[in-house]
C-alpha cells in the first residue's frame, strides 16, 4: 500500500467521524428546539388563561363560560390549588413541586420545570383543589365570576 493511499484512508475516516458528530449535534439541536417549543406553549397557556381570568373578573357576578386552551402535548392535567381538597396521585417529582410551591395556584402536570409549569394567577380564588384532564393538547375550563373573584370548574 502506498503512502498516498494510506493518507486517503485516514482522510475518509476523519470525514466519517466529523459527519457522525455533525449528525449527533443536529439531532440534539432539533430536540432542544422541540423542548423549547413545548415550554413556549406552556407559557402561552398561562398568558391566555390569566387574560381570560382578568376578563371574567370585570364581568357581572354569576357570569360563566367554558373556554378552550391549548396546552403542551405532554400535559395530562391542568390543576388548580384551592383552600381545601386534594389532587390525584402524581409521580414523586410532581408531588414535591406541588408541596414546595404553595403560593402557585395553577400548574400543568406532570411538572418537570416548576419555573415554566407553575404560576400564581392573582384574581383566581377556588374553594377546592382539583384537576381538569387535558386531551389532545387541549383543555376546557369553565370560568365563573363569583363576585370579587373568579372560580374555575
Amino acid at each position: 500500500m502506498d503512502k498516498g493511499q494510506l493518507q486517503i484512508i485516514f482522510i475518509w475516516i476523519f470525514v466519517a467521524l466529523v459527519a457522525v458528530f455533525v449528525f449527533i449535534y443536529g439531532i440534539k439541536m432539533v430536540k432542544n428546539i422541540t423542548d423549547l417549543g413545548e415550554d413556549v406553549r406552556a407559557a402561552k397557556f398561562f398568558q391566555d388563561f390569566e387574560k381570560k381570568v382578568n376578563e371574567f373578573y370585570y364581568l357581572d357576578e354569576g357570569s360563566q363560560k367554558t373556554e378552550s386552551f391549548l396546552v403542551p402535548s405532554w400535559v395530562e392535567y391542568v390543576c388548580f390549588r384551592g383552600n381545601s381538597g386534594s389532587f390525584p396521585k402524581f409521580d414523586e417529582t410532581t408531588q414535591i413541586f406541588i408541596d414546595s410551591n404553595i403560593g402557585k395556584n395553577v400548574f400543568l402536570a406532570p411538572i418537570t420545570n416548576p419555573e415554566v409549569h407553575m404560576k400564581s394567577v392573582k384574581l383566581l380564588d377556588n374553594d377546592n383543589s382539583f384537576c381538569v384532564e387535558a386531551t389532545g393538547g387541549n383543555v376546557d375550563i369553565t370560568l365563573i365570576n363569583s363576585g370579587g373573584k373568579v372560580n374555575v370548574q
